[in-house]
């Protein structure tokens, strides 16, 4: 069977495959975008730290509770980084490795930014 030339047809099958070409091209441009994003979020500043002050447990109290004195933008900068970072502190080797007693005092950072 013979196909009819139609320039209607004709104009309709243009359209489909430029309209086909640009969703991929939309879609390549997503994934991309999506991509460059995820990497951004991966590759964070470190933390800073400034400045120190002790910190001298009460009965009851944690490393949790000295760690929640350092004043730190809670968005930024996760709590268990800076719980880590006064645990790995070398001046406070000494009072933490044999557990915490009331009355003990360690050092603390005064606060911890991410920029």
């Amino acid at each position: 069977m013979k196909e009819i030339y139609s320039p209607y047809a004709e104009k309709i099958k243009k359209q489909e495959r430029k309209e086909g070409l640009t969703g991929k091209l939309l879609t390549m441009m997503l994934i991309g975008g999506l991509a460059i994003a995820a990497y951004s979020g991966l590759k964070q500043k470190p933390i800073e730290y400034s400045g120190e002050k002790s910190y001298t447990f009460e009965e009851g109290q944690g490393l949790s509770d000295a760690t929640m004195t350092v004043e730190r933008d809670v968005n930024k900068v996760p709590y268990q980084e800076v719980n880590k970072h006064i645990a790995e502190m070398p001046q406070n080797e000494k009072s933490l490795s044999d557990g915490i007693q009331a009355g003990e005092t360690i050092t603390v950072p005064e606060s911890a930014e991410r920029q």
